[in-house]
């Protein structure tokens, strides 16, 4: 017996007075034309799934109402609530050495542009110096006499 969704198991002695009961009775045929078109709509769905926002919940409630038409209540209760996701392992580690590698590109070029400021500083000062007649054009500094 389903109440609410929900299966619930229960024997004659578990009834205890009145009741009003609906009692849904499908025929194979329309539980087959249900399914056909429930199948269909998951298909139409799946294919604009790509191109629109689907959320996944869709599908999991569509194959769970496909099960408990197919007679599969059990099945039909973990389709409807699924389980969280768990992670891929080997996809962590993936993202770990993608992240690690980006890490070492960004250090890499850190300290090629501090070298290459570095080495643009010491150009500056030479020429600076050189200019200022403080220094030689090779670099070494001038001597106090004059020539």
């Amino acid at each position: 017996m389903r109440i609410s969704g929900e299966y619930i198991p229960f024997t004659r002695d578990d009834i205890d007075g009145d009741f009003d009961i609906n009692i849904t009775v499908g025929t194979d045929g329309v539980t087959e034309a249900k399914v056909n078109q429930m199948t269909m709509l998951m298909q139409q769905v799946g294919g604009l799934a790509e191109v629109a926002s689907v959320p996944p919940e869709f599908f999991n409630m569509m194959l769970g109402k496909l099960a408990d038409e197919w007679g599969f209540p059990d099945v039909a209760q973990i389709l409807e609530k699924p389980q969280p996701k768990q992670p891929n392992p080997m996809q962590e580690k993936m993202v770990e050495e993608e992240l690690k590698n980006k890490q070492s590109d960004t250090q890499l070029k850190t300290a090629k542009a501090i070298q290459a400021m570095s080495d643009s500083n010491s150009k500056n000062v030479s020429t600076k110096m050189n200019a200022l007649g403080i220094v030689n054009e090779s670099g070494t500094p001038k001597s106090g006499k004059s020539e």
